[in-house]
């Protein structure tokens, strides 16, 4: 239902995402609609080893989708609702920056074991989680709208 629904981005961030993620696409740093595993936790998945770690979970399990993000309350959710035969009836829509790639090679030791600004762990001039917000929901309103719409209309 979703998945062509246009979405929103900004130059900056664009900018940014280029100088960051160099091997990227510019494709591969335009907001998209995607559908992937969420596994459980909390922040367990960051930095690059972290992010391998994830996916390797994700394959070694067989899930049907790439691993997209980490999320606690989104699996009690999806727990709760599976004990009543009701999983059927979730759609959860996030706003996922994926940090893991351009946190300059942060461990989870260095990312939560020492002090350092987030302006330190990124790249000069990383601005864009300041920039992404407004954008972001706005995406999350357009998207959402259409399922909500669906559903006020027994569409799904």
């Amino acid at each position: 239902m979703i998945k062509d629904c246009p979405l929103q981005t900004t130059e900056e961030a664009k900018t940014v995402m280029r100088k960051n993620i160099a091997a990227y696409e510019e494709e591969d740093i335009l907001p998209a609609v995607k559908k992937g595993t969420a596994l459980t936790g909390d922040n367990y998945w960051k930095g690059i080893f972290g992010h391998a770690t994830a996916d390797f979970i994700a394959d070694y399990y067989g899930c049907a989708d790439p691993y997209m993000v980490t999320e606690m309350e989104e699996i009690a959710i999806a727990n709760a609702a599976d004990c009543f035969d009701l999983l059927d009836r979730i759609i959860s829509l996030r706003v996922i920056v994926n940090m893991d790639v351009f946190l300059n090679n942060e461990t989870p030791e260095s990312t939560w074991g020492e002090y350092k600004s987030f302006n330190e762990k990124v790249e000069n001039d990383n601005t864009e989680t300041l920039d992404i917000f407004e954008p972001a929901m706005h995406n999350l309103f357009d998207t959402a709208r259409v399922v909500i719409d669906a559903a006020i209309k027994g569409e799904l």
